[in-house]
C-alpha cells in the first residue's frame, strides 16, 4: 500500500481508492466496510490495522491508527481516518484551498494549455471527490476566464458563442495547442533554411565564391573568428573546416612571429 507520508487531505480521496483497491485485492475489504465481519474475522481486521499503519507511519495522520494499536483494529483505525479528512470542518477547509489553487491557474503565454488543462482537471477532480464540485455552468466560465494568452483569443469566444461544454472546451483548447506547437515547428525549420540559404550573408561563414569571410562580426580583436554554437551548427563541415584552417593558419604565422 502507498504510504500516506505527509497526511495532506488535498491527497486523501486517491489514497483512500488505492489503499482499499490494495485491502480489496488481499480479500479483506469486508473488514471495513462490515463491523460484524471485521469482529468474526480477528485475524484479517488485523492484518488490515498492520497495513493501515505502516501506510501512514511517518505522516501526520500516524496517531489517528496508532491509538488502535493496542487492539489492533483495522476496522477502527479506517474509520478514524475517514472521520478526520471527511469530517464537515476538514472538507469545507480543503475545497476553500483547493479552489484558491484553481483560481491561481492560468493559461498563459509562460504557462502552457497541457498543464493548465491538467491542472484544472485535478483540482476539478478533487474537488469533486470532496462532493463540493462546481456546476457545469460555473466550470466552464472559470476554465475559459483563467485563458489569458492571446493566441487563444478566437478558440475562446468560439467556446463562448457556441455555449460548449468543458469537454468540449478542452479538446478545443487542446487542438488549438497542436496547432501553435506546428506552427513553431514549421518556423524554426524555415528559419534554419533561410540561414542556410543566405550562409555568404552570415557573419562568421565561409563565402564559397571569394573564399574568404563574408562579414568580420565574429572576428576577435587577435584575428580569430569565434563562432557562436547557434550559427556553428546551420554551416557545413566544409565550412566550418575552413573556419578551423583560417583560425589555424593564423595561429601558426603568430608563433612564427615569436620565434
Amino acid at each position: 500500500m502507498e504510504a500516506h507520508t505527509n497526511g495532506s487531505p488535498h491527497k486523501w480521496q486517491t489514497w483512500k481508492k488505492r489503499a482499499r483497491a490494495t485491502i480489496g485485492s488481499a480479500g479483506y475489504l469486508n473488514v471495513l466496510d462490515d463491523e460484524a465481519y471485521a469482529i468474526s474475522h480477528r485475524m484479517q481486521n488485523e492484518t488490515v490495522f498492520h497495513l493501515l499503519q505502516n501506510a501512514v507511519i511517518e505522516g501526520n495522520a500516524a496517531h489517528l491508527v496508532d491509538q488502535y494499536e493496542p487492539e489492533r483494529d483495522g476496522r477502527k483505525a479506517y474509520l478514524a481516518l475517514v472521520n478526520w479528512y471527511e469530517g464537515e470542518k476538514q472538507v469545507n477547509s480543503t475545497a476553500e484551498d483547493i479552489r484558491a489553487k484553481l483560481e491561481r491557474n492560468f493559461l498563459t503565454t509562460k504557462n502552457p494549455g497541457t498543464e493548465y488543462i491538467n491542472k484544472f482537471q485535478m483540482y476539478s477532480k478533487q474537488l469533486d471527490d470532496l462532493g463540493e464540485a462546481y456546476t457545469a455552468s460555473k466550470s466552464v466560465s472559470l476554465f475559459l476566464e483563467k485563458i489569458t494568452d492571446p493566441d487563444y483569443e478566437n478558440v475562446v469566444e468560439l467556446c463562448m458563442a457556441q455555449e460548449l461544454d468543458l469537454e468540449k472546451c478542452i479538446y478545443q483548447i487542446r487542438s488549438k495547442e497542436r496547432r501553435l506547437d506546428r506552427d513553431r515547428s514549421n518556423s524554426r525549420k524555415k528559419g534554419i533554411i533561410v540561414r542556410r540559404n543566405e550562409q555568404d550573408q552570415i557573419p562568421g561563414v565561409v563565402n564559397e565564391k571569394e573564399d574568404n569571410f563574408s562579414s568580420i562580426e565574429y572576428l576577435t580583436d587577435a584575428g580569430y573568428y569565434s563562432i557562436p554554437g547557434p550559427i556553428w551548427s546551420t554551416m557545413t563541415a566544409k565550412e566550418q573546416s575552413k573556419v578551423k584552417q583560417h583560425n589555424s593558419t593564423l595561429r601558426k604565422k603568430k608563433e612564427g612571429i615569436g620565434e
